[in-house]
């Protein structure tokens, strides 16, 4: 994949248009797809949806990124995306962003039948035993 940024990045806050590179490039060609092919080369993930994403953010970054973390969580295609402080012992840290660190592991829960993300919420609605609480109430609202 072709890279987004250009050699000489300006500040992440410099020019908001920037998001949509930054969000493409922590998805596709960034660390967190980096982050996701390892942990699947050591076996912690058979497959990106089966991953919870720990992600910290620190400095510029961190305050350019706080109201945007709803935006991540729908692009990252991943069980789960958290935002977290420190992102512990092994973490990956991006080359493009020093200040940020993603580390990867299994989600909790059972996977859904539906968007085949794992989710501890799965099994929880009566009506709807085999898919999450999101896609039980995406179906309730379609009926």
């Amino acid at each position: 994949m072709a890279r987004l940024w250009p050699l000489s990045r300006p500040s992440p806050t410099a020019r908001p248009a920037r998001l949509v590179l930054l969000l493409q490039d922590l998805k596709f060609g960034g660390t967190q797809r980096q982050t996701l092919e390892l942990a699947r080369q050591d076996k912690i993930i058979g497959h990106p949806l089966e991953a919870e994403v720990r992600v910290a953010v620190s400095g510029e970054l961190a305050d350019f990124l706080a109201d945007k973390w709803e935006t991540l969580k729908a692009i990252a295609i991943v069980s789960e995306l958290v935002a977290v402080e420190d992102a512990g012992p092994g973490a990956f840290r991006s080359e493009e962003f020093p200040e940020l660190q993603v580390t990867v592991r299994a989600a909790a829960g059972e996977k859904c039948e539906r968007c085949w993300m794992r989710s501890t919420t799965v099994g929880q609605d009566s009506d709807h035993p085999q898919i999450c609480g999101r896609c039980a109430t995406a179906v309730a609202a379609s009926r």
